[in-house]
């Protein structure tokens, strides 16, 4: 490729990297949804793994 995205996604599935690149708003904004949603669930179970 010639250019580089803004927001690279990489995933390893069958020993095979793929790499997805892309600059729209809307790629940015859902990638952004979807971190925010990771750390919400992780700042609520937290709590549980220190007890373990």
């Amino acid at each position: 490729p010639d250019q580089s995205g803004d927001v690279v996604f990489e995933a390893i599935k069958k020993d095979i990297f793929y790499i997805f690149t892309e600059t729209g708003l809307m790629w940015k904004r859902a990638m952004k949804a979807r971190f925010d949603g990771i750390w919400e669930d992780y700042k609520q179970i937290k709590p549980i793994l220190k007890d373990l």
